[in-house]
């Protein structure tokens, strides 16, 4: 995704998730390579520096969001998330019409 660093502002600013959950997100969007982030639920949460059980209702969370896609990894080591560009779009959009009206 273009320009990481504007959307880590606009996701820090969006409430509609606890600043834990933004964590996560910012912590998933860091790790992703073309939109992909491949990880375990132990590296996620030490790399966002909150609880394994925040990690997973946040997970869910963006799932039932349509944030991110939960792919399924055969081997079922690792956890395959493809997040969705137009979702993050639109947190950026959102932060950045709020920065022209103030």
């Amino acid at each position: 995704m273009k320009d990481k660093e504007l959307l880590m502002k606009a996701i820090d600013s969006y409430d509609l998730y606890t600043p834990h959950k933004r964590k996560v997100l910012k912590t998933l969007l860091l790790i992703s390579i073309d939109d992909v982030a491949i990880t375990s639920i132990l590296k996620l949460s030490k790399l966002s520096k909150v609880s394994r059980p925040v990690v997973y209702k946040a997970l869910a969370t963006f799932i039932k969001h349509e944030l991110i896609e939960n792919i399924k990894d055969e081997r079922k080591v690792l956890n395959v998330f493809k997040l969705k560009r137009n979702k993050f779009e639109e947190i950026q959009k959102h932060y950045e019409s709020q920065l022209i009206n103030l």
